[in-house]
């Protein structure tokens, strides 16, 4: 009998890359902690990913297939797969991202330590096509225990950590009540707050077990208003959740973490707008939804700016400054 806890690494998948599949599947079939049930839940895919699903599951008896009873939302799917999950520690993957083989070993071991952790995590690897070529890495933090109320600041202002390379107890996902209903494309950043506020602390591992795939398909960018929306709505309500908890946080913390946020989408508008890297109709939701949060300003200034030279100054300079520290850092 294995005494060792059982790990669901969890991914919900529908009509991935066929390629990035297989590269998702095999990283989770990969890790040198074995005692592990890999649960695909495949929604309705209508390309060639059922049968690849089904090509790995017939070869490897760790690997489970569920299917919702129809199509649903993206939160939908993933709300059914966490809730099919038998193991003690849920390791989240979605489907075009990659598990280091040692990730699940790794971020076991704290909990040894911390059974009150709300998760362990690593700092993941951003990147796009090449996973040798990094694109972005987090703000790196030390290794070791944070508390709850100290990392609940360091989280909320440098979002060094992602949902692609965290561990977390199955019972902690239920007690926070699973995935917010009202929460569609922001969901994982609603639920590491929740599970933050629901433990002692976090541990993190400051070097990359995970790396997480950045492409801009259609869909993805289709959703960036609405998640802009969200991620101001999950912050209020995060502000909210704080002073009713036992969490004191520096001034202006919420805001100006709000306000690092949207600058991402903000200053890269006319660069969009001009080039037309995104459909016109998404930059112009997208800029409604930054001047409802922010009204007056700098970015309002740059929103009503998009089409012109004002705009594309503030564009050029943003992604131009943004690229130098990269190459430095790195």
């Amino acid at each position: 009998m294995n005494t060792k806890p059982l790990v669901s690494i969890i991914i919900p998948t529908f009509n991935q890359h066929e390629s990035f599949l297989r590269e998702c599947i095999e990283s989770a079939t990969n890790q040198t902690y074995q005692h592990i049930e890999i649960i695909i839940s495949d929604n309705h895919s209508t390309n060639g990913a059922s049968e690849i699903i089904a090509d790995y599951a017939q070869k490897d008896s760790r690997i489970r297939i569920v299917k919702p009873p129809q199509f649903v939302s993206l939160v939908e799917n993933f709300s059914f797969a966490y809730n099919k999950a038998i193991g003690e520690f849920i390791c989240p993957l979605s489907s075009d991202d990659i598990l280091y083989p040692q990730i699940v070993e790794e971020l076991l071991k704290p909990f040894s330590d911390y059974p009150g952790l709300s998760f362990s995590y690593s700092i993941p690897l951003y990147f796009s096509t090449d996973i040798s070529k990094a694109k972005w890495i987090p703000d790196e933090l030390d290794t070791g225990f944070y508390t709850t109320t100290g990392f609940v600041e360091v989280y909320i202002k440098r979002r060094h950590c992602s949902w692609g390379g965290i561990l977390f107890k199955t019972s902690d996902f239920h007690k926070m009540g699973g995935f917010s209903k009202d929460v569609n494309y922001a969901a994982d950043t609603d639920a590491i707050i929740k599970l933050l506020l629901l433990g002692d602390g976090a541990y993190c591992i400051n070097k990359p077990l995970s790396a997480i795939r950045q492409w801009e398909r259609t869909e993805h960018v289709n959703r960036t208003p609405f998640v802009l929306a969200e991620v101001a709505e999950i912050f209020y309500t995060m502000e909210n959740r704080i002073k009713d908890s036992r969490i004191t946080l520096n001034k202006n913390v919420i805001s100006d973490a709000k306000r690092v946020i949207f600058s991402r989408e903000v200053f890269p508008i006319a660069y969009f707008t001009v080039f037309k890297k995104r459909d016109a109709d998404i930059i112009d939701k997208t800029a409604a939804v930054i001047q409802a949060n922010y009204p007056t300003g700098l970015f309002n200034f740059i929103v009503k700016n998009r089409k012109n030279i004002i705009g594309l100054f503030f564009s050029f300079g943003y992604l131009g400054l943004n690229k130098l520290k990269f190459i430095f850092k790195h």
